[in-house]
């Protein structure tokens, strides 16, 4: 699965009232699921989620998406990319 993918399906389940994590998607690498956590803070599609990154390289990645609500950009970012 793409990030693209992966984002839509992530926004679609917050949209939708749930609490997305990295256990809800088969076949999707740890680190997939976090970078899109990322994006979507990044590109305020969603609020109250977090993705802090330590260590050499940032590998060790502690993701939250706990009360995660999605925002006006998220629900545009939705609409926008229908399929």
């Amino acid at each position: 699965m793409e990030h693209k993918e992966l984002l839509k399906k992530f926004l679609q389940d917050v949209k939708d009232g749930k609490e997305p994590k990295y256990a809800d998607y088969e076949n999707v690498e740890k680190s997939l699921f976090e970078d899109v956590v990322e994006i979507a803070i990044d590109e305020n599609f969603v609020k109250n989620a977090s993705v802090t990154r330590s260590g050499r390289g940032g590998q060790n990645v502690l993701c939250f998406t706990n009360g995660v609500k999605i925002t006006l950009p998220g629900l545009n970012y939705l609409e926008e990319n229908k399929q």
